[in-house]
C-alpha cells in the first residue's frame, strides 16, 4: 500500500477512536479482523465499487453508452420482451453488451443484490432497502385451455376473448405451479379474498411445460397472456378472459437501490419502458402501461 507500518498503525488507531469500536485484535501469532472490522470491510468494499462506477459514468457522459447490462426476466417475459430489447439495443447502442437471464422471479432480487444482474422484473415488491422498485405495467391473467376449448375473434387490439367467471374455475381440472411458486401464491391470495379454493389435479413449475400439458389436452391452467400470445394465435391453445373478478398482476421494473445507474443501464432501462408501452398500447401485451419515469 506504499504506506510505512507506523504511519498505518496511526491511521487503524484513530479509525477504532473515531468509531468507539476495536477493528483488528493484535497478539503475538498477528493481527486478526473483529466482526466489526469485517463488518466495515464490506461496506468500504460497496462504496469502493459505488466510487468506481461514478467515475466510470462521468467519465461516459460525453460519449455513446459502453458496457454490459445484465437483465433478469421472468419465465414468461422473456419470450415477449427479449427479441425486441436486443433489436433495438443493437440498433442504438452497439457497444452495449447485453446479456438476458431467463430467472425464477424469486431468485431475481437476490441476484440484484448480490449485483449479478443490473435490472430484473418482478411480480412483487421485495422487502429489502437495498432495492428500489418501479411499477411498470399491470397485466391481466387467462384461463388457458386445450385448442377449440374457447372461441376466438380478431378486435382492433389483437384477439377478443371469451369470458369466464373466476367461480367457474371449479368445473375445470386445473394445472398448476407448485405453492412455493409465485404465481400460484398469487392466484391463491386471490382465491382466498374471494372466498375459493384452488384444487389442482397436478402441479408443474416450469412454464413452457405447463403449456405442453394444457396443449396436449391434459387440464386447464391460468397463466399472462403474454406468456401465450403465440400459442393462441397459432390455434394450439385456447383462452378466456377471467372476470367477476379479474385477475391482473403488477409488473416491477427492479434495480439496486444502493448503486449509481451506468448510462448504459440507464439506456436500457428507458428502452425497456418504451418497449413496454408500445406493446401495450399495440395490443400485443394485455395489460395497462403504468410507469413513470
Amino acid at each position: 500500500m506504499h504506506i510505512a507500518q507506523p504511519a498505518m498503525s496511526m491511521q487503524i488507531k484513530g479509525l477504532e477512536e473515531a468509531l468507539g469500536l476495536q477493528l483488528f485484535e493484535r497478539s503475538t501469532h498477528g493481527v486478526q479482523t473483529t466482526a466489526a472490522g469485517l463488518r466495515l470491510e464490506h461496506h468500504a468494499r460497496g462504496l469502493l465499487a459505488s466510487f468506481e462506477s461514478a467515475l466510470r459514468d462521468v467519465r461516459q457522459l460525453e460519449a455513446a453508452p459502453v458496457g454490459s447490462v445484465a437483465i433478469g426476466l421472468p419465465q414468461s417475459m422473456t419470450r415477449l420482451l427479449t427479441v425486441p430489447l436486443l433489436d433495438a439495443a443493437l440498433k442504438r447502442w452497439p457497444q452495449v453488451l447485453l446479456q438476458i437471464a431467463e430467472l425464477s422471479t424469486g431468485y431475481i432480487p437476490e441476484q440484484l443484490l448480490q449485483g449479478r444482474i443490473d435490472i430484473g422484473l418482478a411480480f412483487e415488491e421485495h422487502n429489502s432497502s437495498g432495492l428500489c422498485h418501479e411499477k411498470l405495467a399491470e397485466e391481466k391473467l387467462v384461463l388457458i385451455a386445450p385448442p377449440g376449448a374457447f372461441a376466438k375473434a380478431s378486435g382492433p387490439k389483437g384477439l377478443t376473448l371469451e369470458r369466464v367467471r373466476f367461480g367457474a374455475l371449479k368445473n375445470h381440472p386445473l394445472v398448476l405451479p407448485a405453492p412455493e411458486h409465485g404465481l400460484r401464491i398469487l392466484l391463491e391470495r386471490h382465491a382466498l379474498a374471494n372466498n375459493y379454493r384452488l384444487v389442482p389435479v397436478a402441479e408443474v413449475n416450469v412454464i413452457q411445460q405447463l403449456i405442453d400439458v394444457v396443449s396436449s389436452g391434459l387440464g386447464y391452467s391460468l397463466l399472462s397472456y403474454a406468456s401465450v400470445v403465440r400459442e393462441i394465435k397459432q390455434g394450439t391453445l385456447s383462452a378466456a378472459e377471467i372476470v367477476d373478478p379479474p385477475i391482473s398482476r403488477p409488473i416491477y421494473l427492479v434495480q439496486r437501490a444502493t448503486v449509481q445507474q451506468s448510462i448504459a443501464t440507464s439506456c436500457i432501462c428507458n428502452l425497456l419502458r418504451d418497449i413496454a408501452q408500445r406493446l401495450i398500447s399495440s395490443g400485443t401485451w394485455p395489460a395497462t402501461f403504468v410507469s413513470g419515469r
